[in-house]
């Protein structure tokens, strides 16, 4: 038995991530399915992995999601 916080989320960012790869197949706009869903898995994950290794995971998650972000923004913005 699944015990634990996160595993909610955990999986239904993998369907949505299924969703994009269903999305992918038929030549639809998947990018949005993709965003999500992966937003969705890492905070699921961290929250799994802060409950099982009792370690504080989510507050090193976020900080680095926030900064990829923006590092993101800053190299398409130079890239056009």
């Amino acid at each position: 038995m699944v015990h634990g916080n996160g595993w909610g989320t955990l999986f239904l960012g993998v369907g949505v991530l299924l969703i994009a790869l269903v999305r992918i197949r038929s030549g639809k706009s998947w990018a949005w399915a993709a965003i999500l869903g992966a937003l969705l898995c890492l905070s699921g994950g961290s929250g799994v992995a802060t409950s099982y290794l009792n370690v504080d995971v989510d507050r090193l998650v976020w900080p680095v999601v926030l900064v990829l972000l923006g590092a993101w923004i800053l190299f398409r913005s130079r890239r056009n």
